[in-house]
């Protein structure tokens, strides 16, 4: 199962959102940064992640889909990789995924049509 990169709106960095289209999409490029080093609590309880460890791993980042809840079925988290979950969750993609000075960071391409059809709030909150 991959990694599901769910989109914070509460995150205080100052960016500019850059417009793309690809493939007849318009999509918003915003820069991240995904995990720095340190102890993060997850579901087995708080794990340290080296900075090392974070980079041997940023590749597999490539490409993971960015939603704006983690998927739910039948009250229940699943994959987005499961099946007709990916049309209901995913608004973009995870790509060039880095370490940087301690922290994994990359863009996300944010799909803005999927964004409106979702979370006018979230996409508001990536705008301003």
């Amino acid at each position: 199962m991959k990694n599901i990169l769910v989109f914070s709106s509460t995150a205080q960095q100052a960016y500019q959102p850059n417009t793309v289209i690809t493939g007849h999409k318009q999509y918003l490029v915003v820069p991240v940064v995904m995990m720095v080093e340190g102890v993060h609590n997850g579901s087995a309880g708080p794990v340290f992640h080296s900075a090392d460890e974070l980079g041997k791993s940023a590749d597999a980042w490539e490409g993971v889909p960015v939603t704006i809840h983690h998927p739910e079925l039948n009250g229940n988290f699943v994959s987005v990789n499961s099946e007709g979950i990916m049309e209901n969750y995913a608004v973009g993609y995870v790509t060039y995924p880095v370490m940087k000075d301690n922290k994994l960071t990359a863009f996300v391409y944010l799909d803005s049509q999927r964004l409106m059809a979702l979370s006018t709030e979230t996409l508001n909150a990536v705008m301003s």
